[in-house]
């Protein structure tokens, strides 16, 4: 781990009450500007799971409107 990144942790807050998609994509940033400390496991296997940032192409699809 290096040293913390205080800049970008104060410009940076993790919302409260932050949605799944918030917090990944908040621990995403710090990864990429601070390596004080790693993701949490949950977390990190999120990542690794979608490493361009988006849920499965279900998530994405969107659903038939009915006319």
């Amino acid at each position: 781990m290096s040293k913390t990144n205080k800049d970008w942790h104060a410009q940076h807050r993790m919302p409260e009450h932050a949605t799944a998609e918030q917090r990944l994509a908040w621990h995403r940033a710090h990864a990429a500007a601070c390596g004080c400390r790693p993701p949490p496991p949950d977390i990190q296997r999120q990542i690794e799971a979608r490493p361009n940032g988006h849920r499965g192409a279900e998530a994405q699809a969107k659903p038939d409107r009915a006319s």
